[in-house]
């Protein structure tokens, strides 16, 4: 999970860890959530930049005056993304998605 905004809490959205596995303790060795205030960024409108791989997540904001990275666990490959906002109407004005080299 990753969130950004000026609600944005710590340890807010932690109580749902399907995150168990053998040999690492998912739990107390990474982060369950990332966040940011908005308030790092000027304006109210945003550039988003976002790039997956195979265990990584990361997000810019603004040309990276935010910038979040995750480690990421999935169980199967990445077929879909879901963008959500709370508490604001948000409006999506440009989306492209690029294949990223090998």
């Amino acid at each position: 999970l990753t969130d950004f905004g000026q609600l944005s809490t710590p340890h807010e959205r932690e109580s749902m860890d399907w995150r168990t596995g053998e040999g690492i303790n998912y739990k107390n060795d990474f982060a369950l959530a990332t966040w940011a205030p908005l308030e790092l960024c000027a304006g109210t409108t945003y550039k988003l930049r976002l790039f997956f791989d195979r265990s990584v997540a990361e997000l810019f904001v603004d040309e990276g005056r935010i910038a979040m990275t995750n480690l990421v666990f999935p169980r199967r490959p990445y077929t879909a993304l879901s963008v959500f906002s709370e508490g604001a109407t948000t409006e999506i004005k440009d989306a492209r998605l690029h294949r990223l080299g090998r």
